[in-house]
């Protein structure tokens, strides 16, 4: 739990009625290029978590749209948030790890908001003969084909915006007291390679996918309570100082042959004599790119035949996470589903591969749905919970994981593997720093 935070910076109710006020800032980069944005904020109030980051991409020339599961998140390879030079909070890869969180986003939301506000959209429907198909409330023609909508075109140059909170997750529970603080919070955004920002309608080649540097700002929101409240908070924190208990997301990164992880592939994770609460496993085929709606942001499944075809455990503190290694893609599902509280939003097409003849041959920007279209676009992301609650030894993690049959002429993935690391925040004598718990 949290430690001496006053009761205005947290998320939630406040025990007594408090006058406030909102004052909005929209600040542009002090640098800026291609690949990097860098932000400063003001040293006044407190810190809004819904704060946006507003991104816009040039006109390609072409037709053209941004990741279909991402969105505009897809943008961003790595964003760190750092408090005069002391690094808070950081995620690398941060684009493909939203390829994992997107899932959650239900079709409710997709259609009626994320498709306008973070370009994230995909809502799932169904033909008349009960085969699944993606539908954007958007007219089908004649042959029962679907595109996107025209706001959602890069040619009509949207802007898009992305919370604070979404790129530093903590930022949910806490808002940060920025008048209490002697150090400048500043945020660095790195961007992503321009051929993982979107995608072109079929047969369209040639265009860029350059940032729109004139559109790239941060909508700030201040929060001020009275004058007496402030000062009452500022004096506390002065004394006390205060702590917040965080997760921050830890890279691992490798490339592995395919005939290498049918054999079965151990790797050290790290993470010796830290705090992990739990660990997400993605496999991608980089081969995508702008030629398929989900561009790069995939997680590769197998197709098992025998039992020991898909087998997956960790090991820490000298001990398997579990007594056998896990084979039954239903559990891990499951287990997945436990791991965020909620069931991913995608297909049994799009989770392990299977029931691809459920799936409509009818076209979505040219993209033949069954052929092109969610098998080119897989989810079969792994999490798994340290459930112990221990300190991880000096030998720290290890995975342990067997994926035979891989789609056909896939050769080597990516993985990426996020730790979901425990840090502590602290304030003190005006100074912001980040150590792990």
């Amino acid at each position: 739990m949290s430690k001496n935070v006053p009761d205005l910076t947290k998320i939630g109710a406040i025990s007594s009625p408090q006058n406030m006020e909102i004052s909005t800032s929209i600040i542009e980069p002090i640098q800026q290029n291609d690949t990097f944005a860098r932000f400063v904020l003001m040293n006044r109030g407190i810190l809004h978590s819904n704060s946006k980051l507003q991104l816009a991409i040039v006109k390609p020339g072409k037709d053209s749209f941004l990741a279909m599961g991402v969105g505009s998140h897809g943008l961003i390879q790595r964003c760190v948030l750092k408090a005069g030079t002391k690094t808070i909070s950081e995620t690398d890869d941060w684009n493909h790890l939203q390829g994992y969180h997107s899932m959650f986003v239900s079709n409710e939301a997709k259609v009626e908001r994320e498709g306008v506000l973070t370009g994230r959209c995909g809502h799932y429907g169904y033909t008349d003969d009960n085969l699944v198909r993606i539908e954007n409330f958007q007219e089908f023609d004649s042959g029962n084909n679907q595109s996107m909508n025209g706001y959602q075109n890069l040619e009509q140059q949207p802007t898009w915006q992305i919370t604070l909170s979404e790129l530093f997750p903590f930022l949910k529970q806490i808002q940060l007291p920025l008048y209490c603080m002697k150090d400048q919070l500043s945020i660095e955004i790195h961007f992503a390679d321009q051929t993982n920002r979107g995608w072109y309608k079929k047969d369209e080649t040639g265009g860029d996918f350059a940032i729109d540097q004139v559109q790239t700002k941060m909508i700030v929101d201040y929060i001020h309570y009275d004058q007496d409240s402030m000062d009452t908070y500022q004096q506390q924190i002065e004394t006390k100082g205060f702590q917040i208990p965080i997760f921050d997301n830890v890279l691992v990164k490798n490339s592995i042959e395919t005939a290498k992880l049918a054999t079965g592939y151990t790797r050290n994770l790290g993470c010796a004599n830290r705090m992990v609460n739990k660990i997400i496993i993605a496999n991608t085929n980089e081969g995508f790119g702008t030629a398929t709606f989900g561009n790069v942001y995939n997680s590769q499944w197998n197709t098992p035949v025998d039992h020991g075809d898909y087998l997956v455990n960790l090991k820490y503190n000298d001990l398997s996470l579990f007594p056998r290694d896990l084979s039954n893609r239903a559990h891990v599902f499951s287990l997945l589903t436990a791991a965020e509280s909620v069931p991913p939003f995608v297909l049994k097409e799009e989770y392990d591969g299977s029931r691809a003849t459920e799936v409509t041959t009818n076209t979505f920007e040219g993209y033949n749905l069954r052929t092109e279209g969610f098998v080119n676009a897989a989810k079969a992301y792994i999490t798994l919970v340290l459930n112990k609650g221990d300190r991880i030894n000096g030998r720290g993690v290890d995975l342990s994981l067997t994926m035979k049959h891989m789609p056909a002429g896939l050769t080597q993935i990516i993985q990426r593997v996020w730790c979901e690391t425990a840090k502590v925040i602290s304030l003190k004598d005006g100074r912001l720093s980040c150590v792990y718990a």
